[in-house]
């Protein structure tokens, strides 16, 4: 047993030492790590939302309340539980989505951001912003519809709203879906948009 026991110790040492041994170790490191961001947390037990709090979501409608959490369980560790954004990857919700909603064709391109990501350098708010959004089409579309309308709604947005807006139902989710869009699809999408 001590004699097998040192063979594993001896054969870890040599791949610890050599070049293939240290790149495989980064490989696993870096897999490891990706499949933590990508990894599907909806089924993970529900958190008090941050800004949120549970006691302030009492009074709130149920689909203002599942939005929120929708919200804090798939966007806002990038977005911010406050919709600020972060950094130059992470661009703000906050009054950008009511502006979004306000052009012609904004309305499916949030579902179309929400469904298949974005790709590329966008503009938001005056700002720059270089960061890739994957996809989340593997929620369903009641999740997907809550957290828009929760966007639309959050942060004092109900003012900014288009006079004729309507909160978002799941069939119009359902009717998105599958049409094998790409991030830089979308942000093709995006860049015919009137955001100006």
């Amino acid at each position: 047993m001590n004699e097998n026991r040192h063979e594993e110790d001896n054969l870890l040492e040599r791949l610890a030492r050599s070049r293939a041994g240290i790149a495989l170790a980064v490989i696993l490191v870096l897999a490891g790590f990706s499949t933590y961001l990508l990894v599907d947390r909806s089924g993970a037990p529900e958190q008090e939302v941050a800004d949120d709090t549970e006691e302030a979501l009492a009074d709130a409608p149920d689909w203002y309340r599942d939005g929120a959490r929708a919200y804090e369980r798939h966007c806002a560790a990038c977005h911010q539980v406050d919709g600020s954004g972060s950094g130059r990857n992470f661009p703000p919700l906050a009054e950008h989505v009511p502006k979004v909603l306000t052009v012609e064709g904004g309305r499916e391109y949030l579902i179309d951001v929400i469904l298949y990501g974005i790709g590329g350098e966008i503009e938001v708010l005056g700002q720059r912003y270089r960061g890739q959004m994957p996809g989340f089409g593997r929620i369903s579309d009641v999740e997907i519809a809550a957290l828009l309308n929760y966007t639309a709604f959050a942060w004092g947005h109900e003012d900014q709203l288009p006079a004729d807006f309507r909160r978002y139902e799941p069939k119009e989710i359902e009717a998105r879906r599958n049409r094998g869009l790409a991030p830089r699809d979308v942000k093709v999408l995006r860049d015919e948009l009137d955001l100006d």
